[in-house]
């Protein structure tokens, strides 16, 4: 019976759990920057950059990936939208476009990086478990932005970066 009645308060929680998602269009040779409010990170959904000709799409394979590491986890993120973000030129002699669908969600980050990221805790290098900030490797205080360290890092915040 109690299993029951904390199972229905959940229902109700999350019906009523709302999240706004954004899309910022940007034309080829321009470049904007998403912001979300106070306490709150970006999710990158999806991003596309191509083309629409003849009523085929010719894009970049590569386009969500690339916005994805740079904005996921930050509370702004300045983005370009030309070729030489997204490794080349998927559509020759075609005007291009960037379309991002992104949310902003209530930042839940004990550390944050240089550049307003959230590092995860823990997180293991090398075969080693990490709780903190760490200058292995770097001789600057740094974290992982994973788990497993897969080549996403940067610099922590609010520490002495030199020790």
């Amino acid at each position: 019976m109690a299993s029951e009645f904390l199972y229905a308060i959940a229902l109700i929680v999350n019906t009523f759990c709302v999240v706004k998602t954004y899309q910022v269009t940007l034309c080829q040779e321009s470049s904007y920057n998403i912001t979300c409010p106070a306490n709150f990170s970006i999710k990158v959904l999806n991003a596309t950059y191509g083309s629409l000709k003849n009523y085929s799409i010719c894009a970049s394979k590569n386009a969500s990936y690339s916005i994805t590491n740079l904005c996921n986890g930050a509370n702004s993120c300045f983005i370009e939208s030309n070729n030489q973000v997204f490794g080349g030129d998927p559509c020759p002699n075609n005007y291009k476009y960037t379309v991002v669908n992104y949310i902003c969600y209530p930042q839940d980050c004990a550390q944050r990086t240089i550049r307003g990221k959230c590092c995860t805790f823990p997180f293991t290098y090398n075969g080693v478990t990490y709780k903190e900030c760490t200058t292995v490797n770097y001789g600057a205080l740094w974290c992982s932005l994973t788990t497993i360290y897969n080549g996403n890092w940067d610099s922590c915040l609010g520490l002495y970066n030199r020790l």
